[in-house]
């Protein structure tokens, strides 16, 4: 069940970056996932990377944790990102979390269908997600996100760029999310379905149950 997160705001997405430790004037990208190589982290540190020097105001905040964690870490100090890459651990609290980002990342190199990437899209988040399973059919293209090739750091740079100077493009693309999400993956939208579906097939079943009589 994906809850529709409120538009209710008792504080402003300053204050809650600040909480953080996140630069309250900086735009700020976002992954929550299990730290494992499948998830891409290290396509989206070279994408920051490249952004940083271009230079925009820009940083990521990194959510979970996993075998990759010590890895990553040790990149980001190497590449020079300490001040720009805020890595959290597991966190509970992922509703506020989402509402301190900007901008979702999910550059996964293999994907089912991710709970993360619903919750950020009905939380009104413009998303950028590699073109992987069930990934490219959820994002529209253009429209409620951008879609890059998987393990493809270049593309990503580009399409977080397009977003990062493109504040209206960022509030439309969340606002097309979060309908979207609300019309196919909502506990309403889902019920319909369920519904649907059952009287679709149930005249059927009871017809081969006849049958068999």
């Amino acid at each position: 069940m994906i809850l529709i997160a409120s538009s209710r705001r008792e504080e402003t997405k300053r204050d809650r970056k600040a909480r953080l430790g996140l630069d309250g004037t900086a735009i700020t990208l976002g992954m929550i996932s299990s730290l494992t190589k499948e998830k891409g982290h290290r396509f989206a540190l070279e994408a920051l990377r490249a952004l940083v020097s271009e230079p925009l105001q820009i940083q990521l905040l990194i959510v979970g944790d996993g075998p990759e964690s010590d890895g990553l870490r040790n990149e980001v100090q190497h590449a020079g990102l300490a001040e720009n890459v805020i890595f959290t651990g597991s966190r509970q609290d992922i509703p506020q979390l989402l509402q301190a980002i900007d901008i979702f990342l999910l550059p996964s190199l293999k994907e089912g269908l991710p709970m993360a990437l619903l919750e950020a899209m009905a939380s009104g988040l413009a998303v950028v997600g590699s073109s992987v399973g069930d990934v490219g059919t959820t994002i529209e293209q253009d429209r409620s996100g951008l879609l890059v090739p998987p393990g493809d750091s270049d593309a990503l740079r580009q399409a977080i760029k397009r977003l990062v100077l493109g504040p209206d493009l960022r509030a439309r693309f969340g606002l097309n999310a979060r309908r979207r999400v609300e019309r196919h993956f909502s506990a309403e939208a889902m019920t319909q379905a369920y519904c649907e579906l059952y009287s679709r097939y149930l005249p059927i079943v009871e017809n081969v149950a006849d049958a068999s009589l």
